[in-house]
């Protein structure tokens, strides 16, 4: 997976993952995060379409619905 975000449930000797966004449950999306934040428990994403330098040129702002 490129780019997907996932959620840690359970205490720290019983716990798993869950995916939330990204494939297998969801659209996969190519790319890179730079960060997330949680604004009333919606998360954002700053999102860059690739790992090298040109993400710095086109990083933004995305809900998860589209990049753009």
């Amino acid at each position: 997976m490129s780019f997907g975000v996932s959620r840690v449930e359970g205490t720290a000797s019983n716990y798993s993952g869950i995916d939330v966004f990204g494939a297998p449950n969801g659209q996969p999306l190519a790319g890179k995060s730079y960060g997330i934040i949680s604004i009333g428990g919606d998360l954002y994403a700053w999102w860059g379409p690739g790992s090298n330098t040109t993400s710095y040129d086109q990083t933004r702002l995305t809900d998860g619905t589209s990049p753009t």
